[in-house]
């Protein structure tokens, strides 16, 4: 069974006398491109990390004991940053992927451009803002931080 990364390299119906898998002016197919190998290992890595370092944290909030006020929230704003992370290098991903699509990506039916487009307005929510971020650096500063967002 082929992987789904090698079905960028198997042929396309509409190339229209190009070869298989390319976009137009292009020469080599994509999945031939050092920059688009680049790209794609980065995003490899990206979201191999995301993975483990949610299981990681999963696990440390799962059996963390809770037995202040302050140990709660020193806990949810960890997890509020992680998930700012998390969300930035998920779009970080889908721009990419986004970007090496080309023009049909634009397409409001593309699956690309719909996650691109949902990605980003998930960044518009409370709990995605910088104040995450600044929050963790407050208890890494070990500064009073109050409950709440």
């Amino acid at each position: 069974m082929a992987s789904r990364w090698e079905s960028l390299s198997a042929p396309s119906k509409r190339s229209h006398g190009r070869p298989p898998s390319t976009r137009t002016g292009q020469r080599a197919s994509i999945a031939e491109q050092q920059h688009f190998q680049g790209d794609l290992g980065r995003c490899v890595a990206l979201v191999e990390v995301m993975e483990g370092y949610g299981h990681h944290l999963f696990d440390e909030l799962l059996n963390a004991p809770v037995d202040s006020l302050e140990a709660a929230v020193r806990m949810d704003d960890r997890a509020r940053a992680a998930l700012r992370w998390a969300h930035q290098a998920a779009e970080d991903v889908v721009r990419t992927a986004h970007e090496h699509a080309g023009g049909p990506a634009v397409y409001s039916d593309n699956v690309l451009a719909r996650l691109l487009r949902d990605i980003q307005t998930v960044s518009q929510h409370v709990i995605q803002t910088q104040s995450a971020y600044i929050r963790r650096g407050q208890h890494q500063l070990g500064t009073p931080v109050r409950p709440g967002l």
